[in-house]
């Protein structure tokens, strides 16, 4: 949980309404709540307030943080705080900053203290997100494949939740108002590659014990699939037009289904389309997995991770190939209409993606 203030009647806001505090909550849960805080000119030390459940807490963050030091966050890295309550919280705490000159004011939280919600789209690297915010957050915390979960309830306490399942069946069965949503998109023939690859490799025999654990229809999908020579543009119009309904779901314009579901066996079409762009922007981040290092660490920041690494863990990364090039106009051609609507879709997540990045997780 990344926070700020923009405090009006405050005598250390400026006219531009820079911001007055900065910081992140490392852990709300206890038993030890810790993070850490700074007036913007770290002149002074930050006064923060903790309230857990119900009790509130005073301390000043002027505890030693040398990530924060290295970083170039704050000059001295005395800016951290740390309250050992002794027990876990029924609720995650919330912590407020003030100034310790001046009128006080407290923080605005930048993301508000919610728990995020990911759609995670297939082949868009969504495992690889998955994965970033269990190892932070641990698996009592953090739960993916939602979308076998009958009682939202028992994610209650949940800081990270992720599953293949679409926009409306969240806000249908979830209370979305109380999460922060994102997603990932991807250069669509480049999803549609390596979904195909993906499913086609279920068939291989060293997979068989996994394969068995898919409903049957994706199996029968798979084994048709080692018929289909995926290099030749021929093979693959072919393999488009004679599409069952049942593979519609996983093939055509998979990623637009998301964002708007309709009838798995029908085509998508221009109105569903339109739906789906109405909905892409009820989320607040949509990221791009051809950015995926600043979309992870937008989201990171938003979430209060504060971590140092040179390149951001990928997992579940498709290491076999079938022949379908991504680079050859001819199969492209062939594949468009599984993927005329996803191409829009991504054209205008790529626009919001840009600016959202550009400016900065502190603003939004």
């Amino acid at each position: 949980m990344k926070f700020f203030n923009r405090a009006a009647n405050n005598a250390l806001s400026t006219a531009d309404e820079s911001p007055l505090f900065e910081g992140a909550v490392d852990n709300q849960w206890g038993p030890v709540i810790r993070g850490w805080a700074k007036v913007a000119d770290a002149s002074t030390p930050a006064l923060v307030l903790i309230d857990a459940d119900g009790e509130q807490h005073c301390v000043l963050a002027t505890e030693y943080r040398d990530d924060l030091r290295k970083r170039g966050i704050h000059p001295s890295g005395d800016c951290g705080f740390s309250l050992n309550l002794g027990r876990r919280l029924k609720v995650p705490a919330k912590v407020s900053v003030f100034s310790a000159a001046g009128d006080l004011a407290p923080s605005r939280p930048a993301f508000v203290n919610k728990p995020l919600f990911f759609m995670h789209i297939a082949k868009t690297a969504g495992s690889s997100v998955n994965e970033f915010f269990i190892e932070h957050f641990g698996r009592e915390r953090a739960a993916m494949h939602i979308e076998s979960v009958s009682n939202p309830q028992v994610l209650a306490n949940h800081q990270f939740i992720s599953g293949h399942i679409g926009l409306e069946r969240f806000e249908r069965d979830f209370n979305s108002d109380n999460f922060y949503t994102a997603t990932m998109l991807r250069d669509p023939a480049r999803q549609l590659a390596s979904h195909l690859n993906w499913v086609r490799h279920l068939c291989e025999p060293e997979r068989a014990e996994f394969l068995q654990g898919h409903p049957k229809i994706v199996r029968e999908i798979s084994a048709r699939l080692q018929q289909v020579d995926f290099s030749c543009p021929e093979a693959m119009s072919r393999f488009v037009s004679e599409l069952r309904p049942a593979e519609r779901p996983l093939f055509d314009n998979c990623q637009c289904r998301y964002f708007h579901s309709i009838p798995a066996g029908c085509s998508y079409n221009d109105e569903a389309f339109a739906q789906a762009v109405k909905n892409l922007m009820r989320f607040d981040f949509v990221g791009l997995t051809e950015e995926f290092e600043p979309a992870i660490r937008y989201l990171g920041a938003k979430a209060g991770i504060i971590k140092s690494w040179e390149k951001p863990p990928r997992v579940n990364v498709n290491k076999f190939d079938y022949g379908f090039d991504t680079t050859n106009p001819e199969l492209v051609t062939a594949v468009a209409p599984l993927i005329r609507y996803d191409q829009a879709l991504y054209h205008r997540a790529s626009e919001r993606s840009q600016v959202l990045l550009e400016s900065g997780p502190e603003a939004h």
